[in-house]
């Protein structure tokens, strides 16, 4: 899969992060908030979604970043863009 989500992007093997276009994320207190908030608003519709991709979810936002994922579950989530893969 990692493979696969390098080449779209264009990254040669072995290249993974360091690669100018690609920039880590930290978790720091707001992204904690908008954690939070995506939580809350889950649990509002009656929605879970593995832990770790509500945490992906929450740097995403941060950031002003749209996921790109083959993972329908992220659409449930209001507050960041989804682009889905076809797999």
């Amino acid at each position: 899969m990692l493979d696969l989500l390098s080449q779209a992007v264009g990254l040669q093997p072995g290249q993974g992060l360091a690669h100018p276009v690609v920039h880590t994320l930290d978790v720091d207190g707001d992204v904690a908030a908008v954690y939070a908030e995506i939580i809350l608003g889950l649990r509002r519709k009656g929605t879970a979604i593995p832990t770790n991709d509500a945490w992906i979810a929450a740097c995403a936002v941060r950031a002003g970043a749209t996921l790109v994922t083959y993972d329908h579950h992220f659409e449930a989530i209001d507050l960041v863009g989804v682009v889905l893969l076809d797999a």
